[in-house]
């Protein structure tokens, strides 16, 4: 009997551990630098589409996640969620763009 309550807590234990992997918020993965082309296509889209993204910068800042503006050729703004946080931007600040 205890062998088996043993085997249990082992399984559960695995199965916790697995499920936390499978499931961990997306700030806690480290993303590779998009290529400039691609992070241009991410924008026209989500500006297009009014999409809600997460932006990674290239200065290890903390991720932003809300909705991008085009001010002009060169500045994006992007606003979070609740319009509490603005923040200036060029493309080359920008290291990945990720749909949520």
């Amino acid at each position: 009997m205890q062998n088996q309550k043993s085997n249990l807590a082992n399984i559960t234990q695995f199965a916790q551990q697995q499920y936390q992997k499978l499931f961990s918020p997306i700030n806690n993965i480290e993303f590779k630098q998009m290529p400039l082309f691609q992070i241009e296509l991410f924008l026209q889209q989500t500006i297009h589409d009014q999409l809600i993204v997460q932006l990674d910068f290239k200065d290890q800042s903390n991720p932003i996640i809300g909705q991008i503006f085009k001010l002009n050729q060169e500045r994006y703004l992007i606003t979070t969620q609740n319009k509490k946080i603005n923040k200036l931007l060029f493309i080359n600040e920008i290291k990945a763009i990720h749909q949520i």
